[in-house]
């Protein structure tokens, strides 16, 4: 919970992007591999929004999420060239 909402926060203290940063060693220590890139942090933060809602979300919704966020992650990579 802590690492979800330092995902959707913004304009974090040096404190708090340690914290996260900390947070995503252990993930990643347990998982194997976890939000190594920006484009997944991104997508993370996104998924923190809308758990925090706590509406369930259609599958339409949902189709329509999954769309914008990767119409931006490739808006993202065309920047980055």
């Amino acid at each position: 919970e802590r690492h979800r909402g330092l995902l959707r926060k913004s304009g974090l203290s040096q404190e708090e992007r340690k914290q996260r940063e900390q947070l995503e060693a252990e993930l990643r220590n347990r998982l194997g591999r976890y939000a190594d890139t920006s484009l997944e942090r991104m997508a993370l933060g996104v998924v923190a929004e809308l758990i925090d809602q706590k509406k369930p979300l259609s599958v339409e919704e949902k189709d329509h999420i999954r769309e914008k966020v990767l119409n931006r992650m490739r808006q993202h990579q065309v920047e980055q060239r």
